[in-house]
C-alpha cells in the first residue's frame, strides 16, 4: 500500500508539471504526461502479475505474547541482602525456600471418601467425585477415523455458568480444529460454527459429563465434553473450503482483469480525445487519464483488501 501511494504522488507531481510550468516547450510536456501514464501502466502490471503483493485482510486482534522467566536461572529472594559489613548473610539469615522447588508438582493425588483429592500449582486443594470418563483431560485425538478434542469448563458456582462457559470453549475448540485441518489462519473466519451447530452435529449426548467439585471455598460445577470430528464433517470441511478458494479466486481475477481493461479504455479514450482535439489539450489530457488510472489502481487495491480473501 506504501508503494501505490508513493507511486501515486509521483505521478500526480509529474501530471500537475504542464500546469505550474506553462513555459514548457509541448515535447516536454508531451514526455512527462507518457513517462506518467508509463507509470501508471507499469504499476498496473506489477499488481496484476502479483510481484507487488496486495495487503492481507487484518486480522481482528493482535497478537501478544508475554515474556517467559528464564527457569534457569535461581530466583533471588527479595530479603536476602548483605550485611551492613558487605559480607553475605549467614546461613540462619536465609530464607528456607528452595528456589524453583517443584516438588509440589509431583504430589500424588489421594483417595479418599468423597472422591479424589488433588493439588493445583497454586497450592489449592481440589476434591473430585468418583465416575469421571477416560476422556476426560485426553489429548486430541487426530488418528484413526474420528478425530476427538476433550474441552472442559472453568469452575463455577452454577452449572448454567459452567454451560455457558463449556459452549464458549467448545467454539474455540472447533475452530482450531478447523485451522489446523485446513491449514489455513482464514477457514476459521470463513468456516465457523455455533455452540448450537456443534452440539446438534459434533457432539453425542453421552460425551457431556458434569461434575460437582469441592475447593477450598464451596462446591463448584465444572462440564467436560468431548467432541467428535467424523469423516463426513472433515468431507464438509474440504469441500466448503474448495468452493470458498475457487470463488475468491474467481474474484481476484475478475479485479485484475476489470482493472487492466479499464487502464486500457482509459489510454485508448485518451488517445481519441488527443485526435479530436488536434492536441490543443494534450497537457490536461493526460493529467486526466494519469489521474483516471491511478484511481483505478487504488480502488482495486482498496477491494481487494476489504472485500477479497487472497486463497
Amino acid at each position: 500500500m506504501e508503494l501505490i501511494i508513493v507511486v501515486a504522488l509521483v505521478c500526480l507531481g509529474i501530471a500537475a508539471q504542464p500546469f505550474a510550468a506553462r513555459r514548457l516547450s509541448p515535447v516536454v510536456q508531451s514526455t512527462l504526461g507518457s513517462l506518467c501514464v508509463g507509470i501508471s501502466l507499469v504499476l498496473t502490471a506489477l499488481v496484476g502479475s502479483g510481484l507487488v503483493q496486495l495487503p492481507q485482510p487484518m486480522m481482528a486482534g493482535g497478537q501478544a505474547q508475554a515474556a517467559l522467566p528464564d527457569v534457569n536461572k535461581p530466583a533471588v529472594p527479595e530479603d536476602a541482602s548483605p550485611s551492613a559489613e558487605g559480607s553475605p548473610a549467614s546461613p540462619a539469615e536465609k530464607p528456607s525456600v528452595v528456589p524453583n522447588d517443584e516438588s509440589r508438582f509431583f504430589v500424588p493425588p489421594e483417595q479418599t471418601p468423597d472422591g479424589i483429592k488433588l493439588y493445583t500449582d497454586d497450592d489449592e486443594t481440589v476434591i473430585i467425585p468418583p465416575g469421571r470418563p477416560n476422556w476426560v483431560g485426553q489429548a486430541p485425538q487426530l488418528e484413526g477415523a474420528i478425530h476427538s478434542t476433550a474441552v472442559c469448563s472453568d469452575p463455577y458456582a452454577t452449572h448454567q455458568q459452567a454451560i455457558q462457559a463449556l459452549d464458549k470453549k467448545l467454539e474455540v475448540a472447533t475452530a482450531d480444529y478447523i485451522r489446523q485441518h485446513l491449514q489455513s489462519d482464514l477457514a476459521p473466519q470463513l468456516i465457523s460454527y455455533d455452540a448450537r451447530q456443534i452440539h446438534k452435529r459434533l457432539l453425542p449426548p453421552q460425551n457431556v459429563y458434569h461434575e460437582k467439585i469441592k475447593v477450598s471455598i464451596g462446591p463448584m460445577h465444572q462440564v467436560h465434553a468431548l467432541v467428535e470430528f467424523s469423516p463426513e464433517f472433515r468431507e464438509e470441511l474440504d469441500r466448503r473450503w474448495s468452493e470458498l478458494r475457487a470463488t475468491y479466486r474467481l474474484a481476484e481475477t475478475g479485479i485484475v482483469g476489470g482493472g487492466v481493461l479499464l487502464v486500457l479504455a482509459t489510454i485508448f479514450g485518451y488517445f481519441r480525445l488527443d485526435n479530436a482535439t488536434r492536441g490543443y489539450y494534450t497537457s490536461r489530457l493526460q493529467f486526466m487519464a494519469a489521474a483516471a488510472i491511478l484511481a483505478i489502481v487504488g480502488t482495486s487495491a482498496l477491494v481487494s483488501k476489504w472485500w477479497i480473501y487472497w486463497l
